[in-house]
């Protein structure tokens, strides 16, 4: 595991331009402009926390400039029938790096503390657990909210750029993008 990961591949990595790494599917301009709340769901484990302080913070500057009382409501559970699909944001990433930073944070049973270095034998209990019990309801999520029309934001697509996160929220809502010099990277 070791050779995979040896120093040169890592730099070219993080080198990669952020064309490569900054990927965002782009959100419909404005498709957001009329709404009074917006809701943003997510998977645990899959930088909703990251996104609803981005899009908090893209709608307070909006508000600074333009007042129109738009609130934001981040939740796990919800379901885009919840509310106005044109509304709602989606955060996922891959079920498996879930499974695994859940089972870290969680930890596995008969441990009390978390398992930030357990081994892959001492997480694999907790990881089939949860992995039975996420994979389908997630997928079956995701369909839900990609044919409801929702905004879709990928982890592997955005953890690594919040300023490209936070300009496309302020495109979905129809703001001007002219977000201050290093905004993202001080809500993030």
């Amino acid at each position: 595991m070791v050779g995979l990961l040896r120093p040169a591949l890592v730099a070219a990595w993080a080198a990669a331009s952020s064309e490569w790494r900054c990927a965002l599917e782009p959100a419909t301009p404005g498709a957001a402009s009329a709404c009074g709340s917006l809701d943003l769901a997510g998977m645990e484990a899959s930088g909703s926390t990251l996104a609803y302080q981005l899009l908090a913070g893209v709608v307070a500057l909006a508000n600074e400039s333009a007042p129109r009382g738009v609130t934001v409501a981040k939740h796990h559970k919800s379901a885009p029938g919840d509310r106005d699909p044109a509304c709602a944001a989606l955060t996922y990433r891959d079920p498996r790096d879930v499974v695994c930073s859940h089972a870290r944070r969680r930890g596995v049973p008969g441990r009390t503390s978390s398992c930030a270095r357990c081994s892959a034998a001492e997480l694999e209990p907790r990881a089939r657990g949860v992995a039975a019990r996420m994979f389908p309801y997630q997928a079956k999520r995701l369909d839900a909210f990609r044919d409801a029309g929702a905004l879709l934001l990928r982890y592997e697509d955005f953890a690594d750029c919040p300023a490209a996160l936070a300009a496309n929220f302020a495109s979905w809502l129809g703001v001007e993008a002219d977000l201050p010099l290093g905004f993202a990277e001080t809500l993030a």
